[in-house]
């Protein structure tokens, strides 16, 4: 059964108990059916704070401190795309109904750490774009990219927000 109504939300919890459960109050209201999260409070190797009523969670379960994760609602039947999951990505896969036609979408919530060696976009990150041009799927993807610059409204500029409001960095 495809989803008719996908409200997705962005965020950064830094790591925060109380934004958890913010986000969490907007999930079980379903003022949101599509959280991609990124940096969630995460504490004895688990998730927290996100105490949702039959939603699903989604991360890496492998690791001991996913720095992404995606919630959707009990409405959204999703399935998570392990082979690009890991500690800085999630994805899942859903199906929506735009218009009387059903199409597959697949979301990533994606963190870009500012102590990578090397530059953004992950290697993650683009081979999750590379299968979904392939697969002629539609992505979503919600990022945190630490990446700052008066162009895009930051007080100050860094090394990664120089480079790609210069240049062809994220094509």
């Amino acid at each position: 059964m495809a989803t008719t109504n996908l409200l997705v939300t962005q965020i950064n919890l830094q790591h925060c108990k109380e934004a958890s459960s913010l986000m969490s109050h907007f999930i079980n209201k379903e003022l949101t059916t599509m959280a991609l999260i990124q940096e969630p409070w995460v504490f004895k190797k688990h998730i927290r704070g996100l105490n949702t009523k039959g939603e699903q969670l989604f991360c890496d379960s492998k690791c001991d401190r996913p720095r992404t994760c995606i919630v959707s609602g009990a409405s959204v039947q999703a399935r998570l795309l392990e082979q690009f999951t890991s500690q800085d990505l999630t994805a899942i896969q859903t199906t929506i109904n735009m218009g009387g036609q059903t199409m597959k979408l697949v979301l990533g919530s994606v963190y870009l750490p500012n102590d990578a060696i090397i530059p953004p976009p992950s290697k993650e990150m683009v081979s999750l774009i590379q299968y979904c041009s392939t697969s002629k799927l539609t992505l979503i993807i919600g990022c945190v990219a630490n990446s700052h610059h008066p162009c895009w409204g930051s007080r100050d500029s860094n090394e990664r927000g120089n480079a790609s409001s210069t240049s062809s960095v994220w094509t």
